[in-house]
């Protein structure tokens, strides 16, 4: 049978006699762990585990052939011990164990001689020899662990020295990326989406401009069914007035004035949009006329009229603008 070291994971072969129903304690010859074996720990020797049994070298053999490994038991007022070199059964004499037996006829003849100062010095000595175990184990793993710090310790340093080398650009990247999670396929096609859709919105929000930079774009943006230029952009109006006269009968409002250039390019002339209101800004009539000229070059001027008949009475306010609609009211 075989038994596993719980902290380094080695097998020793054992006699399964040796282990009682209350289990024994063995000291692994490897990394010094004291633990505890039960019955039921007992495991079939196999193959698989023939890679994991514990092999001492040669000069360790040597040193530790003679030498007898006490095992001790703990049941109640009695001690027992025997020798693993005499049990050829068990290849390893590394193990120690101090787990409860059964009692030789010996050792229980014994028992029922002695008095009862020796019963307690036998208790005394099991118990310390327990505390040493414990002592033993402690110590042990605070070795272990001290080392995995020291070790974790070094590894902090090298990762703070590759950091150190990284330029404060890549770090800023490094930065954003943990805070979007763009590790993640997911997140990054969820930005992306979200970055295409706001360069749309900026590419139809800022068309003017664009066109006004590039007037080539105009093309694209009419092909998709916007309009990118303002109607009239570059033309001003100038010296309006307005005069009410009566012909046939019939009151009217001329408006006149001039058309002017003030770009350094060419501008098609739209159709000319005037809109009446009252003193409170409500539109009374609305008049579209059409362009005198189809353009005007830069610096020059058109003059242009516009005849509203039968005013109303409560017009105030006159707007004058440009439309793209060919119509005429």
């Amino acid at each position: 049978m075989l038994i596993r070291c719980p902290e380094c994971r080695v097998c020793y072969r054992i006699e399964k006699e040796i282990v009682p129903e209350k289990g024994r304690k063995f000291r692994c010859a490897r990394c010094g762990r004291v633990w505890r074996v039960l019955p039921e720990d007992l495991l079939e020797e196999t193959p698989e585990l023939e890679n994991d049994i514990y092999k001492p070298d040669e000069a360790e053999n040597e040193q530790k052939g003679l030498e007898e490994q006490a095992l001790f038991h703990t049941g109640e007022n009695e001690t027992w011990s025997e020798s693993l070199s005499e049990k050829s059964e068990i290849p390893e004499p590394e193990i120690k164990s101090d787990g409860v037996g059964e009692k030789t006829p010996e050792d229980a003849h014994a028992s029922e001689n002695k008095p009862a100062g020796a019963e307690n010095e036998t208790a005394a000595e099991e118990e310390k020899e327990d505390n040493e175990d414990k002592s033993e184990n402690e110590l042990s793993d605070a070795d272990r662990m001290k080392e995995i710090f020291s070790r974790l310790d070094k590894q902090n340093e090298q990762l703070k020295k590759e950091i150190n080398k990284i330029s404060p650009l890549k770090k800023t990247w490094f930065d954003i990326k943990r805070a979007l999670g763009l590790d993640n396929v997911f997140n990054r096609m969820f930005f992306l989406v979200i970055m295409v859709i706001i360069a749309l919105l900026a590419v139809f929000s800022f068309r003017y401009d664009i066109v006004r930079r590039f007037p080539g774009a105009e093309r694209f943006y009419a092909a998709l069914g916007f309009e990118s230029v303002v109607a009239g952009e570059g033309l001003e109006f100038q010296n309006v007035s307005r005069h009410e006269y009566e012909e046939d009968y019939i009151r009217k409002l001329q408006i006149k004035g001039f058309l002017v250039n003030t770009s350094d390019k060419p501008v098609k002339v739209p159709e000319i949009l005037v809109r009446v209101y009252n003193g409170e800004a409500f539109l009374l009539q609305e008049l579209t006329v059409l362009p005198p000229v189809d353009e005007i070059r830069p610096g020059n001027r058109a003059a242009f009229t516009a005849v509203i008949p039968q005013p109303s009475p409560l017009s105030r306010h006159i707007l004058l603008t440009f439309t793209r609609d060919k119509k005429q009211k």
